[in-house]
Parts: structure tokens; sequence; C-alpha cells
């Protein structure tokens, strides 16, 4: 009877196992459940991205046309100047030295014109009366004419010095920012060096370079955003010149995109920025998916998909652009394909998944 009952317990407890497992691969079996949605690429604009540098419009390198010792620089980087304010002086005692023969020629110059003005008067009256004759007459013209070139010729290089005397004190040639300096007090200045270079505040602009095989698709005028890194939102630009000429730029073409910032972006906007333009043109097919869908693991980035099998798997990609909270997908994943959406459980390669 003992052997009978330990028969029927045995019995019992396979039969209970084997419903317990059953009943576990049936859950296995079932799987998580998520949502999927097919992969569908759509036509978008196709966007050219370009690099660059934001720099002012209007910039100059002052220099000089003398050689001589900087004798006193009375800005520093970053001061604001006005136009007309005197920005360097360069020893010019020579030039001074050269404006006082000047000075003494005009005065020479201007007493023999007048003494000749004189005689020639004189003279021109008695002519007029016939009390003097046609050779003094003609004589004391020729004086006149001559006394009165060589005051003028005086008076030219008293110009001429003036002029020099310009680019022995630099000024500024118009309101702006001294954004760098080439010399110190004491340096030799010569001439067509440059001594410092400033900026006209306000006005800003991209120099970019494109392609060859681009360079038709543009024109001036055409309509860009710019990326900044300092400034929160895109900012918006419009071509302004375009090189027809790549022979000292390299292969590419050097091209101009004039900035219109609105008033909280333009304080932020600065010479030297590092600038990603974008530029648009014709239209492309492309996959994009929603950015909150994208997994970052280390260096990877990827998806969750939904593989023929009704299984999770993680899909590596190279993703592109992200806007308007979508991320653009360059490889990894093809149309017709499906991606999970949301899932109620965690996932991992290879479990099975219920799409609902």
């Amino acid at each position: 009877m003992k052997n009978i009952s330990l028969l029927i317990l045995i019995v019992a407890g396979v039969l209970i196992s084997s419903c317990s497992g059953s009943e576990k691969e049936t859950k296995k079996q079932a799987g998580a459940k998520v949502k999927a949605t097919t992969v569908e690429s759509s036509s978008n604009p196709k966007v050219y991205d370009y690099t660059g540098i934001v720099q002012a419009q209007k910039q100059s390198a002052v220099a000089t046309r003398l050689m001589g010792q900087v004798e006193q620089i009375l800005v520093e980087k970053g001061d604001r100047v006005k136009k007309g304010d005197l920005l360097i002086s360069i020893r010019s005692n020579a030039i001074n030295a050269k404006e006082q023969q000047v000075e003494a020629g005009i005065a020479e110059a201007t007493a023999a014109f007048e003494n000749v003005e004189t005689n020639f008067r004189r003279i021109k009256t008695l002519y007029d009366k016939e009390s003097a004759t046609q050779k003094e007459f003609d004589d004391i013209k020729t004086q006149y004419k001559m006394a009165e070139a060589r005051l003028e010729a005086a008076k030219q290089r008293r110009r001429e010095v003036d002029e020099m005397l310009q680019y022995a004190n630099i000024r500024s040639p118009y309101d702006g920012t001294v954004i760098n300096k080439f010399v110190n007090t004491g340096d030799m200045a010569s001439p067509g060096m440059p001594l410092l270079a400033i900026e006209a505040p306000g006005a800003f602009e991209v120099l970019s370079r494109i392609p060859e095989s681009e360079m038709n698709l543009w024109s001036a005028g055409d309509t860009a955003m710019v990326e900044i890194s300092s400034v929160e939102e895109t900012v918006k630009g419009v071509i302004t010149n375009i090189s027809p000429s790549s022979k000292f730029s390299g292969p590419q073409y050097e091209i101009l995109i004039g900035l219109m910032p609105d008033e909280g972006q333009a304080s932020a906007v600065k010479s030297g920025m590092f600038a990603n333009v974008k530029l648009h043109h014709g239209t492309e097919q492309v996959i994009e998916v929603p950015s909150d869908l994208i997994v970052k693991r280390g260096q990877l980035t990827g998806i969750w998909m939904v593989s023929p099998q009704d299984k999770a798997l993680m899909r590596w990609i190279r993703p592109g652009r992200e806007l308007n909270g979508k991320t653009e997908i360059l490889s990894g994943v093809k149309s017709g394909e499906r991606y999970i959406t949301e899932h109620d459980a965690r996932l991992y390669d290879g479990i099975l998944v219920e799409v609902n």
C-alpha cells in the first residue's frame, strides 16, 4: 500500500513539473509586446554642408609708406576707435627736415614771384603807353610765368610732404575695433608692413569654400542657414559673392555668405568663430526616425529593429543630421524593415517580440 501511495506522489510531481514547464515555454514563446513602424523613405530638400570662418565684412590692415622707428602706439587690441583717431606715430625726423626745406622753398618762390609780378605790372603799364618795347614786355611775361610755375611746384612739394606725414601719424580710417597689433614701440616699420588690424563691428560674413563640382549649384542671392556654436538658433544668411577662380584657393572656390542675425543673435557673433553653412538645392530620398528612438552605446549608435523571425535586434547605424526631432539614417536600415517604437519589457538581442 505504501508503495502504491509513493508511486502516485511521484506521478503527480512529474505532471505538475511538466505543466509548469509548459506554461513557462508558452510565456517565452509569447515574447515582449512591442509596437513597430515600417521604415519608409521620404523626399526632403537636399542639404549641402560646408564649413567656414566668421569675419567682418569691413576690415583693414593699417600700414605705412615710410621706413622708420615706431615711436608711439596709442591703442591696444580690443580698443574701440573713431574715424580719424591717432593710432601709431612713426619717428619722422627726415620728413620734418624735408618739411622745413619745402617751407623755405615756398618762401623763396613766393618772394621771387611777387618781385616778378611787380615788374610785370610796371612794364605792362609802360608797354600799354608805348614806353616799353615788345621784347621787354615778352621777357618780363616769360619771367612771370616761370616764377608762377616755380611757386606752384613748391606748393606741390608741400602737399607731398603732408601726404608723407599722414603715414608718419597713422589714423583710423573708420569707426571700428582694433583686432590685432603686429608691432611694438621701438620696432622698425617698413613700407607696406601691416601695423594694426581694424574691423568695423556689426556686419559679419562667413568665408567658406565649395568644390568645383558643386559651384554651379549656387548663385549670389541664394539663402543659407548658418550654425554657430555660440548662437542658440540658426542664423540666416545670403550668398553675396562667389569667386570665379580657384587659382589662389586650391581646388575649391571661395564663397561669402552675409549674415543677418536678429537682435538676440547679433551680440553673440564674433570674428574668427567656426561656422557650419547649410545650403538647400533639389530633393533627395532619405530615411528618418524619431530621435528619441536612437540608442547610443559608447561610440556606437543603433536602433531596435524587428527581424523577419519577430525577434528584437539592435541594428547599428550611421546617423546623419538631426532636425525637428528626427534623425536621418545614412546607412544600416532599409525601406520596408520594421523598427520598434514602444516596448513593455527590457529588450535584448534575440528576444521574441509580439508586434501589436
